[in-house]
């Protein structure tokens, strides 16, 4: 019983991989935003930082990654439901989209206001 449940979860993860692998490879943004977080992460680190702003760091580091992952995973079902362009679809990916901008744009400044702080 346990062993099953620990092979679903090593199932799970796999699958889970396999989905950043795939963003990080058909995704220009994705990698940008990637290695944007990677500088973000290393200043961290030169910098005086307690552990809790260094875990503020990550989290919006990670925050606009995952949304990028989900806009993306949103953008593939709408080209797949509805490939002719449409109207409708533009929206909906244009708002995504956005999302995906305006956390990016919070959570960056975010960083830089924590890295200000400890300068």
């Amino acid at each position: 019983m346990i062993l099953k449940s620990i092979k679903e979860i090593i199932r799970s993860i796999s699958h889970a991989c396999r989905g950043v692998i795939f963003v990080y490879k058909g995704e220009k943004n994705f990698r940008r935003e990637l290695w944007l977080g990677v500088v973000f992460l290393s200043i961290s680190f030169f910098l005086d930082m307690s552990y809790l702003e260094r875990s503020l760091v990550l989290f919006f580091v990670t925050l606009p990654l995952s949304l990028e992952m989900i806009n993306t995973a949103i953008e593939y079902s709408w080209n797949k439901l509805h490939p002719d362009i449409h109207d409708s679809v533009g929206k909906i990916k244009d708002i995504s989209a956005g999302a995906v901008l305006l956390t990016g744009i919070i959570s960056y400044a975010v960083i830089i206001i924590l890295f200000v702080s400890n300068i």
